[in-house]
């Protein structure tokens, strides 16, 4: 972007001139420096629409981020080891019975009929 900084030439040209510059000299060092300013200063707008884009950055950041609040409420939500000490491991399972192991056992219809029969 081609900024118009504030570089008076004019009188750039004539400080240059009283330290023994001749005008050729003077208005090729005046015109590099105000070609190198233009370039590199940042104005006004400049910096106002870098903020724009900035809170624009911000408000993303801030809606994808998670922080200690929502890290907090997460936790809240997770069960903790005391939540699950209770609940049946793998091994467990691996200890009861299965569906073959219990078709000889006796159901509480069996036992009722028993004890008619006695």
């Amino acid at each position: 972007m081609q900024v118009n900084a504030t570089f008076n030439t004019h009188e750039a040209v004539k400080a240059l001139k009283s330290s023994g510059f001749n005008e050729k000299q003077a208005e090729s060092v005046v015109e590099t420096i105000n070609k190198a300013v233009n370039e590199t200063v940042a104005t006004k707008s400049d910096l106002a629409l870098m903020g724009a884009e900035l809170g624009g950055v911000k408000k993303a950041v801030n809606e994808t981020v998670a922080t200690k609040t929502d890290l907090a409420l997460l936790v809240a939500k997770v069960a903790t080891k005391d939540d699950i000490k209770d609940m049946a491991t793998k091994d467990d399972i691996k200890d009861m019975a299965t569906k073959d192991d219990i078709k000889d056992m006796a159901t509480k219809d069996d036992i009722k009929d028993m004890a008619t029969k006695s």
